[in-house]
């Protein structure tokens, strides 16, 4: 069995709230801005100067758009609600701390 990939006027429909209609947006174009950013990175990045800016971009939309895949995996394999809901807040603190943690060592730099 083949597996298909929904388009926006898929997802639109079946999107229980518009918050998770632009997390399935989100996680297309993060998908193609992470290609880019590290590609650019890779071959670009050793002739340049370190750019914090940059870096912290890198590492906040790889962090955002694993976690939001997480995220997925949590709701569709995880059915007591409570559990979700702890499992989910430990997601998302750590993704903060982690988030909080690179714009520290990037200030250093």
């Amino acid at each position: 069995m083949a597996i298909k990939t929904r388009n926006f006027d898929e997802a639109r429909r079946q999107a229980s709230t518009n918050w998770e209609l632009m997390w399935w947006v989100f996680m297309r174009v993060s998908g193609l801005l992470l290609i880019l950013l590290l590609w650019l990175h890779i071959y670009v990045g050793p002739k340049l100067i370190s750019i914090k800016a940059y870096d912290f971009t890198l590492l906040a939309l790889a962090l955002i758009h694993g976690a939001n895949g997480v995220r997925y995996v949590l709701d569709d394999n995880v059915h007591n609600g409570s559990l979700r809901v702890i499992i989910k807040s430990l997601l998302y603190l750590s993704v903060a701390v982690l988030l909080a943690a690179g714009a520290l060592m990037l200030a250093k730099l």
